[in-house]
């Protein structure tokens, strides 16, 4: 049970560490070493998103506000969930044009699964808020207030 508490919570605390460090290079190792599938696509895909702000000549820093618990929900012979809660960030951006803060709720479900080699690895997160409409909508409108 704490082989799977283990690898969400890595996943967090790295993610969030390697990101503020820009070192993309080190986050890729990571996602590969914790995701899979899906949520291993999903991330190698937000790799690229920080890339395309620096292009802009922007920036984008993220800090966890409080402390994130994880509760093991279910756990089988090859299958886990996890459930994160207090999951809560402060992204900011700035560019030349525009700059914006926003605070973000990321709890929610991890779900693992055992691979073959036997590690545990995450292959999908399910967040309680979706960032849809309201995301963009909230954006738009701080971008407007710059």
């Amino acid at each position: 049970m704490a082989a799977v508490r283990e690898v969400v919570d890595r996943n967090i605390q790295e993610e969030l560490q390697l990101t503020e460090e820009k070192n993309m290079q080190a986050l890729e190792a990571l996602y590969r070493e914790t995701t899979t599938g899906y949520h291993l696509s999903y991330s190698l895909e937000s790799i690229a998103l920080v890339d395309d702000v620096e292009e802009l000549d922007g920036t984008i820093s993220m800090e966890q506000t409080g402390v994130h618990s994880l509760d093991i929900v279910t756990i089988r012979k090859r299958l886990a969930e996890v459930r994160v809660d207090s999951l809560k960030y402060k992204v900011s951006f700035t560019s030349p044009d525009m700059s914006f803060t926003m605070n973000i709720n990321a709890s929610g479900t991890a779900y693992l699964k055992k691979d073959t080699d036997g590690k545990w690895k995450i292959y999908n997160i399910v967040v309680d808020e979706e960032f849809g409409e309201d995301w963009q909508t909230e954006v738009s409108a701080a971008a407007n207030e710059s």
